[in-house]
């Protein structure tokens, strides 16, 4: 599809990941490079005990310049089990940085 040209959803396995504004409150900034470590993380205490991948992220600032910043992400299926109305995204923008 058009509209997800130039981003990129995590998974593991089957399951798809997504981003929660409870875990990564700046993530309508978010952008993730090519190369952009990412690891899967047993959390026993999350949800009654998921998998999250976890990683570097890159916070694009509105002059242009971006900084680093932790990811966390939870199975699509757990979403929306912490707090209400919080920011939910699939499709992470996947781009350069100038660093």
């Amino acid at each position: 599809m058009e509209a997800d040209v130039g981003r990129v959803a995590l998974a593991c396995g089957p399951l798809v990941y997504c981003l929660e504004g409870v875990d990564n409150p700046q993530q309508a900034s978010y952008c993730l490079q090519p190369d952009s470590a990412l690891s899967v993380v047993r959390k026993p205490e999350l949800l009654g005990g998921v998998n999250v991948i976890e990683g570097a992220a890159w916070s694009r600032r509105e002059q242009g310049d971006a900084r680093q910043v932790r990811l966390t992400a939870i199975p699509f299926y757990c979403q929306d089990n912490r707090r209400q109305k919080t920011r939910l995204d699939v499709w992470i923008p996947e781009q350069g940085v100038s660093r």
